[in-house]
């Protein structure tokens, strides 16, 4: 699998977590993003130089969202203008591609302003365009379009408190993933276009799962949960990979609910369950983004034995347990350096 599509799990499922610390995983899957999963496809879609510009400018698109999103978004204001004059410079397909990035920068600009309603325009019109390009020879946009634009516009959805739409939105994604069952989506859909790429439809389903249950967590009480699950996974029927899913959703709900109640033992029982569930690589790595924040919350919330007896469980499974597959060694560095308060053993991560 490739290092991005880990990554990205772990980003993914890090944002329902509390803890705040800044992690070295998540900066370098931002660095690279766009170049490790647009770049090619743009150059044969735009050419090599036009494309190199129309990159640029959604590179300035892209800073000034990190400026909004980790400084504040009246600071990204100019960063945001400074892109929209370049913007303005380029020509034909490469100005729409660029547009693209012109229109998800200002709908996030003003979805973190709390203006919903051009947050959803900008969103719309995007969604628009991409449509437009795809069928112009762009079909690689077709999966930005299912796994990101649409995923926003739940997201402003769950903003406004229409969290049953949102859900449906992600039930229509996972049918489209498994079944390629598009109805329940705007607009038009190449119904092959996961024929090819199975893994960028297996991170989709992994990714919408994720997403979902973030909004479990974060929006429902316990009596409505099972009503949620019945909305996003209705009519899923059974495949392959679903029960393991829905295993590492329901452990994961449990031991966040053990936390913070401070049932210390059923949440050292629980987390040991929880580290040995017979997962893939994509799993370990995000069972490392969930095991890293509660080392967090422990570090300020358990003392003494409890909290040793949490370090060395997570230690063990770093040590023994985590398979990474040979292409994603660079990652070992990156995971010591987010396990601060562990002591290092002797032994080696396994590869």
């Amino acid at each position: 699998m490739e290092a991005s599509g880990i990554i990205g799990l772990s980003e993914k499922l890090a944002g329902s977590f509390v803890s705040s610390e800044k992690s070295e995983l998540l900066e370098f899957e931002r660095k690279t993003r766009i170049n490790r999963l647009d770049k090619n496809e743009v150059y044969r879609f735009l050419g090599e130089e036009p494309g190199r510009m129309s990159l640029q400018v959604v590179d300035m698109f892209s800073e000034a969202v990190n400026v909004a999103r980790t400084k504040s978004v009246k600071s990204s204001l100019d960063y945001f203008q400074r892109a929209n004059a370049e913007l303005a410079l380029l020509k034909g397909n490469s100005h729409l591609y660029a547009k693209l990035f012109y229109h998800s920068g200002w709908s996030f600009f003003f979805y973190s302003n709390g203006v919903y309603p051009e947050a959803v325009a900008h969103l719309n019109e995007g969604l628009e365009l991409s449509e437009h390009l795809e069928s112009k020879g762009a079909a690689f946009l077709a999966f930005r379009r299912i796994l990101d634009q649409i995923p926003n516009l739940a997201k402003i959805h769950l903003k406004e408190g229409r969290v049953r739409r949102a859900c449906e939105l992600h039930n229509g994604i996972l049918k489209a993933l498994i079944y390629k069952d598009y109805a329940s989506l705007p607009g038009k859909w190449d119904y092959y276009m996961f024929d090819h790429d199975g893994y960028t439809r297996q991170r989709g389903i992994d990714d919408v799962i994720l997403h979902t249950t973030k909004m479990i967590l974060g929006y429902s009480k316990r009596a409505e949960e099972r009503a949620l699950y019945e909305i996003v996974l209705k009519d899923m029927g059974h495949f392959e990979i679903s029960n393991d899913h829905l295993q590492i959703i329901g452990r994961f709900i449990s031991l966040k609910r053990a936390f913070f109640l401070q049932e210390h033992n059923a949440f050292l029982s629980q987390l040991a369950e929880f580290l040995m569930l017979p997962m893939d690589t994509s799993f370990d790595v995000l069972k490392l983004a969930v095991i890293c924040n509660y080392l967090n919350l422990a570090q300020r919330h358990l003392r003494g034995e409890s909290f040793q007896a949490v370090c060395e469980k997570v230690d063990d499974y770093i040590s023994f347990h985590l398979h990474l597959q040979p292409s994603d060694q660079f990652l070992i560095p990156l995971i010591h350096r987010e396990f601060t308060q562990l002591n290092r053993c002797n032994q080696p991560v396994y590869i």
